[in-house]
């Protein structure tokens, strides 16, 4: 038995987003499971079209699949960055599905996003809140996430919903969704200073764009509502304890345990 972990994300076209994030993430399995190879994925193809013309290539999941495949790799473990269990990471079993029919020796298994159903919110809102305190009354803190129209995105309303009843001062939007829902909430929470956190795993164009851009961002959004903002242009990925949550999931699924 020959094996290998792939690691997928989404990507980013930000370098430095790269550097903080993903490759800390990517080295720290390396670190883990150094007797096995590990190797990299993006699923984003703009990303992998601008990282290519500057000189810069990564696997799409497929390519990354085959690759090992091709080296007699017959059982692969696959760990997404993905944050939701939507469609970009069912994409990912589809292609398991698929490949597993076309090679009967072959073994694929995927680990979790963070926000799986199985997973433990409290936990992962506890990492938050030990990074951002979580604790100025006179605040509120918006996790900005990307948002979907899979009916994953229901786990961004039962994040927040356990946070109201941790008594965290925490409102989780989404950039698909708008501002104008977030500051309806604001208005009934009766704030006046909000910070902004970024729900995504790299602090990319969506963090520099979208979240706090000199255009028609969130900040200036929130700014004209007449809120004080603070951003944070932090991802996911750049918090080590968010890091080693995934792998801590990873290797405590049944068939992490006989990965070694």
């Amino acid at each position: 038995m020959k094996k290998a972990i792939i690691i997928i994300s989404y990507g980013t076209t930000k370098e430095i987003a790269r550097e903080k994030s993903i490759e800390p993430f990517y080295q720290m399995f390396r670190d883990e499971y150094n007797s096995i190879k590990v190797i990299q994925a993006y699923t984003s193809r703009y990303v992998r079209k601008k990282m290519k013309e500057e000189n810069k290539s990564v696997f799409s999941p497929i390519e990354a699949i085959q690759a090992m495949l091709d080296e007699g790799v017959d059982t692969l473990y696959i760990q997404p960055t993905h944050i939701l269990p939507g469609h970009e990471y069912h994409r990912i079993h589809e292609a398991k599905v698929e490949i597993e029919k076309q090679n009967k020796k072959v073994s694929i298994y995927i680990g979790d996003p963070l926000l799986s159903p199985k997973n433990d919110m409290e936990e992962i809102l506890n990492i938050l809140k030990k990074k951002y305190s979580f604790a100025k009354k006179e605040s509120t803190y918006i996790l900005l996430g990307h948002g979907t129209d899979h009916d994953a995105h229901e786990q961004y309303e039962k994040m927040e919903t356990i946070a109201k009843s941790l008594n965290y001062p925490v409102i989780i939007g989404t950039i698909e969704d708008g501002v104008e829902e977030v500051i309806n909430k604001l208005r009934q929470s009766q704030v006046d200073k909000v910070e902004l956190i970024p729900f995504l795993f790299v602090a990319g164009d969506h963090v520099i764009n979208d979240m706090m851009g000199h255009g028609p961002s969130w900040k200036n959004a929130l700014e004209d509502a007449n809120y004080s903002v603070k951003c944070h242009p932090v991802g996911l990925g750049e918090i080590e304890e968010i890091r080693h949550y995934y792998l801590n999931q990873f290797k405590t699924n049944t068939y992490g345990k006989r990965i070694r």
